[in-house]
């Protein structure tokens, strides 16, 4: 019998209702171009960075499912910067 995949618990996940409330946050700070790359999925991105932030591995260790490493790292450093995590998502503690 197949082992099934377990989903990883939801202390790094999103929930809906605060996506609802986060991803207006992302447009203003960082809105979409209108050519270009198409966008990865920022919701993964954030649940990656979360996923990093609660367990201290290495981002190189950050499970596949939520990107790539370095875009990863690349959208943390960008969030840094523009100062998206002290300005706004502090709001939600």
């Amino acid at each position: 019998m197949p082992k099934r995949k377990r989903r990883l618990p939801t202390l790094w996940e999103v929930p809906d209702g605060l996506w609802q409330r986060i991803e207006p946050l992302l447009d203003e700070a960082d809105p979409p171009k209108p050519r270009g790359r198409h966008r990865v999925d920022r919701r993964r991105v954030l649940d990656g960075i979360i996923f990093r932030l609660r367990t201290g591995c290495q981002w190189n260790h950050i499970p596949r499912v939520y990107g790539d490493d370095s875009t990863l790292h690349r959208y943390f450093q960008h969030w840094c910067r523009t100062g998206l995590f002290e300005k706004n998502l502090g709001a939600f503690r």
